[in-house]
């Protein structure tokens, strides 16, 4: 029998055990219009991080790395990962379509280039092509993540 620890399913079935929990607590306590507001209370945080300063170019964070990867381009990709899923569940109940699903996925790229592009703007941030490229797979990968997530609440 393999120990827990050494199991490396057991973050990922920690992980959908806490969005099973969510998920549940949106059906039973929640209602649409306080999704909704989560949603764009969401939406207004990463707006305002991308306005405020404090990831500069000699910001600490642009020097750690995690697998060869960059911790701020990682912490990009988290942040917009909850895009997808956020904004189903607080849209999609009220008319699941096809269209709708297409529309929060261009909203949540067109989020991911406003964010970065507003930096561009501002004298005390820089615009990187590469933190564009990190909030785009970061909604993308929130894609599959949801699915996934849907797909595991059905059993």
């Amino acid at each position: 029998m393999r120990s827990a620890m050494r199991d490396p399913r057991c973050g990922i079935n920690f992980g959908f055990w806490i969005l099973r929990f969510i998920w549940n607590l949106a059906f039973e306590f929640w209602n649409l219009r306080i999704l909704r507001v989560l949603f764009l209370l969401y939406v207004l945080v990463i707006l305002m991080v991308s306005v405020l300063p404090i990831n500069g170019p000699e910001s600490p964070i642009n020097d750690i790395y995690v697998i060869d990867i960059r911790l701020d381009y990682l912490l990009h990709a988290l942040i917009f990962i909850p895009f997808v899923p956020l904004a189903v569940l607080s849209v999609v109940f009220s008319s699941p379509t096809l269209r709708n699903t297409l529309l929060i996925i261009l909203s949540g790229l067109l989020l991911a280039i406003v964010a970065e592009s507003i930096q561009y703007l501002l004298p005390y941030r820089t615009f990187n092509i590469n933190d564009l490229i990190a909030n785009t797979i970061g909604i993308t990968l929130g894609i599959p993540s949801f699915i996934l997530f849907k797909l595991n609440t059905k059993t």
